[in-house]
């Protein structure tokens, strides 16, 4: 297993510190529990709690979260740069230049890989962004996108579907999911092991 590097252990430093180390720039709105929209068996229901308590994530006016609505890769760009309470300036123009930039600083996201920030994020992107936030190795020139995938897979990063572990790297990212693989990204961090569906990292390996 690949072992956290100074950032990994700035990360985990950040994570552990209060208050947060910058002003968020969202604030969870006024009874975030009760999320119309979020019922008591919905799946990702207890990830979502867990981040709007924690303040990266918000809902909307109406008392929606609309978990199902598509993730641009700007949006989970402040997800992921809020989650891990990096430091970065309060505002900027377009509105994710700062967490561009940061992300950027912190080797997360190479400007080579896409520029178009406001386009939904595919799932292959997010394993690419997530696998760099948890391990310096995956920030190096020349790493595959199977190496990310197949990490990604036996990490349990990702779970793949329950039937025949169909990774759908090419499809797009939800509210709910982008978050549930968010608090995966911190558990990692943090040292812990999650589950692992094995037909997921049997798909991953015949890429």
């Amino acid at each position: 297993m690949k072992k956290l590097g100074p950032l990994g252990m700035l990360i985990v430093a950040s994570l552990l510190a209060a208050p947060s180390i910058h002003a968020q720039e969202s604030k969870p709105v006024a009874g975030w529990r009760e999320f119309k929209d979020v019922a008591g068996t919905y799946w990702a229901k207890a990830q979502i709690d867990k981040a709007a308590a924690d303040g990266y994530v918000s809902g909307f006016s109406d008392g929606t979260f609309r978990p199902e609505r598509k993730v641009s890769r700007a949006e989970f760009f402040r997800m992921l740069v809020d989650a891990l309470k990096l430091p970065h300036v309060a505002k900027g123009s377009p509105w994710y230049q700062p967490y561009v930039a940061v992300m950027v600083e912190f080797n997360f996201h190479n400007a080579s890989d896409f520029k178009e920030y406001t386009e939904n994020l595919s799932r292959l992107e997010m394993i690419r962004l997530a696998a760099r936030a948890v391990h310096l190795d995956f920030q190096s020139v020349g790493v595959t996108e199977q190496e990310f995938v197949v990490w990604a897979a036996e990490s349990g990063l990702i779970y793949g579907s329950s039937i025949d572990g169909d990774l759908e790297l090419d499809g797009s990212v939800t509210r709910a999911e982008a978050i549930v693989v968010i608090q995966r990204v911190l558990t990692l961090i943090k040292g812990k092991v999650l589950d692992v569906n094995p037909e997921a990292v049997k798909a991953a390996k015949q890429m």
